[in-house]
């Protein structure tokens, strides 16, 4: 039987990676359409509620975008013109649910 773990905070996350195998989902949206009609046995640890994860932000030199931005958080992210290309490819993945859903760090995983 699969265990699903849904931890707050990072720690927690890293903590349960390191006492087993996990399959990590961020969005999801590749996730549970490959499971339609499939039983699974994996444990799940979902990082959906792990804010340390989220957002774009400048820090310092560099930005930082989360392992769970959204697609949509790409678009909206007050960014300057040298990440106009990104901009653009994140308005052209998917409709409106995807990109308000789906991370970029779980597509760039995906890919």
């Amino acid at each position: 039987m699969a265990n699903y773990i849904r931890p707050i905070e990072l720690p927690d996350a890293l903590a349960a990676l390191a006492e087993r195998k996990f399959f990590v989902l961020a969005g999801a949206t590749d996730f549970y359409p490959a499971q339609v009609g499939r039983v699974t046995d994996h444990d799940i640890l979902d990082l959906g509620g792990v804010e340390a994860l989220a957002g774009i932000e400048r820090q310092g030199d560099y930005w930082r975008i989360g392992a769970m931005a959204t697609w949509r958080d790409l678009v909206d992210a007050d960014l300057p013109p040298c990440f106009a290309g990104l901009k653009q490819a994140a308005r052209q993945v998917g409709g409106p649910q995807i990109q308000n859903t789906a991370t970029i760090a779980g597509n760039l995983c995906n890919a």
